[in-house]
């Protein structure tokens, strides 16, 4: 059997620039194919635009009031992104996340390199980008996909500092800087994920000399250092109430006793998986193999790093009292890095277990079959939930002959046992599959995901001379990104401040439809309905008092 090509210079700089080229076309050709999805990116988006335009930057605001749930880091980001392009638009908000995504990948591979292999660096680079959630987080505005490229450089450090004899503690050193940076950006796991996965490691392997080795004094100033450069101003610009929001209750209470998205201890052992997909298929395998390995000096200490980099950190993380998919993608890049070293095995010869290969390839070939079967009754479907969103059928029916067709061949080429060609196909299926999907199939559902319809029908009441208030607790950043506003005055549920209802030229208010009998209680005037739309889900109204009745 025919091996990988020898790791030299030249094969390395090529597989390199063949990863980042995949990855990079991925990540970035389509960000601003889409409008802003809610919730999270048009909140994000707006904050980093309001920075701008009112050229204060220490404290986040959105629509004008102290935003106290993340750091500042992330928004200074994508604000720099609207500044360096000139443009305030959906592509400048998705740039700093795809880079650092893309640097991620990067990371990845460089991890892998040092930790097995060059081949291992790089299927792992490759997997990461078509792994579901990875891709799917480095297409949106959010701050979990910049937090896990810090984490990613922190981990490189790490790595650098275990398996060099050279500036081991400058390794270290930079290993809390770029932990400090993390945290910077959304939080403590910024810290955690890096230094749990080190010292459980040194723990289990009982390389107690290490570990005392760690410069822990000059590390730990670095840390504080970066912590108060970047938190410090902010918080002393935002005041006690933003400071102990900002560093307690969105870290210590949510981890503790959870804020929202309660979920049981296990979660995050089935949810893990998912975020792997589709190639979480291959995990069993690569699981075996590697405890086949166990014995092997040279390469069990390395897997032995990647299994407790996965373990320690999803064990750490079940006992938080909130819990969503995204807080786990500092965890990604480790199965990513196992299954890179089962395929560059695969690939260099292992030929042992070939049903544990075949089983998976069989089960994606016969998915992509089965999906082709079922997407020309997508539209439908869709229709059903959503009676507002039609979806043209052409496309969908396109898709499917070419899923059928490569699920097919997919299995074809698997019975012939040619590995590498049946990866090769798996890639270039997936490739096809992402790039599609962001360029043509996701921006079809703006009309229920985006507020950008709201926006421009209250954009253009503005411009008529309407005083356009909300009431009930609405999210205003979409409707302010998408009308260019600065603000948007929320009307409070007290009758004795509403009186601009009476006094105002042309006032009207926004809401959802199943506030309108609490807003009708406290105007006491006949309503007349202005605009109504859905958003989703979500009815919304503008309504105008009709006076002098």
């Amino acid at each position: 059997m025919e091996s990988l090509p020898s790791a030299n210079n030249r094969w390395i700089v090529a597989a390199l620039v063949g990863c980042l080229l995949f990855s990079g076309t991925l990540f970035f050709t389509n960000l601003g194919k889409r409008d802003l999805w809610n919730p999270d990116e048009p909140r994000y988006t707006e904050i980093a635009r309001e920075m701008v335009l009112s050229h204060s930057y220490l404290v986040p605001r959105l629509n004008q009031q102290v935003y106290t749930q993340k750091p500042p880091l992330f928004f200074w980001m994508v604000a720099g992104s609207f500044k360096l392009f000139h443009r305030v638009n959906e592509w400048t908000a998705r740039f700093p996340v795809a880079l650092c995504a893309l640097l991620g990948v990067l990371l990845t591979f460089l991890i892998g390199k040092r930790l097995f292999d060059p081949w291992t660096g790089f299927f792992a680079a490759l997997f990461l980008t078509t792994a579901s959630e990875f891709f799917w987080l480095a297409n949106r505005v959010n701050l979990d996909t910049v937090m896990t490229l810090f984490i990613l450089a922190s981990l490189y450090a790490i790595v650098m500092a275990l398996t060099g004899d050279r500036h081991r503690a400058l390794w270290f050193r930079l290993a809390f800087l770029f932990s400090g940076v993390a945290t910077v950006t959304k939080g403590p796991l910024g810290i955690i994920v890096p230094f749990l996965t080190l010292v459980v490691y040194l723990l289990v392997i009982r390389d107690f000399k290490t570990l005392r080795k760690i410069p822990w004094i000059s590390g730990i100033a670095i840390l504080i250092l970066i912590l108060l450069l970047g938190l410090g101003p902010t918080c002393l610009a935002g005041g006690k109430t933003y400071t102990h929001e900002l560093l307690f209750r969105q870290t210590i209470t949510r981890y503790v006793h959870g804020i929202n998205h309660k979920s049981g201890f296990l979660f995050y052992f089935w949810v893990y998986p998912e975020t792997l997909l589709p190639w979480a298929l291959f995990l069993p395998a690569a699981v075996l193999l590697a405890v086949k390995k166990r014995r092997e000096v040279e390469t069990w200490p390395s897997l032995l790093f990647v299994f407790v980099w996965i373990l320690a950190n999803v064990v750490f993380l079940s006992f938080s009292g909130s819990k969503r998919q995204l807080y786990i993608l500092s965890v990604v890049p480790a199965g990513c890095l196992l299954l890179g070293f089962y395929f560059s095995a695969l690939f260099q010869g292992f030929r042992q277990d070939m049903p544990w290969f075949k089983i998976p390839v069989y089960v994606m070939g016969v998915l992509l079959v089965l999906t082709g079967v079922v997407l020309p009754f997508i539209p439908h479907l869709i229709r059903i939930r959503f009676p507002d969103l039609t979806l043209p059928l052409l496309p969908f029916i396109l898709m499917a002959v070419v899923g059928i067709i490569m699920g097919l061949v997919i299995c074809f080429l698997n019975g012939t046992g040619r590995v590498r060609v049946v990866t090769v196909t798996l890639l270039l299926t997936l490739y096809g599959v992402f790039f599609v999907g962001t360029r043509w199939i996701l921006p079809m559902f703006d009309q229920v995901k985006s507020p950008r319809a709201l926006g421009t029908e209250i954009q253009k009441l503005v411009e008529e001379g309407y005083d356009i208030r909300t009431f009930g607790g609405l999210e205003h950043a979409g409707i302010l990104f998408y009308t260019r506003l600065r603000h948007i005055s929320t009307l409070p549920p007290v009758l004795e401040e509403a009186a601009f209802l009476e006094t105002a030229p042309k006032p009207a208010v926004l809401l959802i439809k199943r506030q309108v009998e609490n807003f009708a209680h406290l105007s006491h005037l006949p309503l007349n309905v202005v605009w109504q739309g859905r958003v989703g889900h979500r009815t919304f109204l503008i309504l105008q008092p009709v006076r002098g009745q």
